[in-house]
């Protein structure tokens, strides 16, 4: 299933690009009532490339008949993301710690704008390669990474309005 979401900003491409390269940014997001904070495991900083890997956690409710197949405890995954600062874009995929057949996740965002305002577009694919319950499932992630895009976006133009 794709998905594309788009952020704004009332803040330069520059500084939105800087906010996603600190990951002291995303180990402050406070949880929702589906994801827990996301735990810092790796970042590294070259010249005009950065990457993330950030562990996410799930916590929210499942439905009855996804519990006969995951373990919600076991519902984490890393999401390695690279962004070259000069092309103003970034990759990223997700990598389950568990059940690595059951999701194949990768999103790629372009960051744009001129002035004081800006934006960043992420599209991507899901996939759940589960027959009957599989897009069903995608569904459900992408109106979950849907929400978790808009609720980060709120951080991030809290924070540019006052690093501003």
């Amino acid at each position: 299933m794709d998905f594309t979401v788009t952020q704004r900003f009332a803040a330069s491409t520059d500084d939105v690009l800087a906010l996603y390269t600190d990951p002291a940014f995303f180990v402050s997001l406070a949880p929702s009532d589906k994801l827990a904070t996301p735990e810092l495991v790796a970042h590294h900083r070259t010249g005009d490339s950065a990457s993330l890997q950030l562990r996410f956690r799930f916590i929210g409710q499942l439905p009855s008949a996804v519990l006969r197949f995951v373990e919600p405890a076991k519902l984490t995954w890393i999401e390695d993301t690279t962004i070259n600062v000069l092309a103003a874009s970034s990759t990223s995929v997700l990598k389950p710690d568990n059940y690595p057949d059951l999701l194949k996740a990768s999103a790629s965002a372009v960051f744009a704008g001129t002035g004081p305002t800006s934006t960043r577009t992420i599209t991507g694919r899901v996939s759940v390669p589960v027959p009957i319950f599989g897009r069903k499932v995608e569904g459900a992630i992408v109106e979950g990474l849907t929400d978790y895009l808009h609720a980060e976006a709120d951080a991030a133009a809290r924070r540019l309005s006052t690093d501003g």
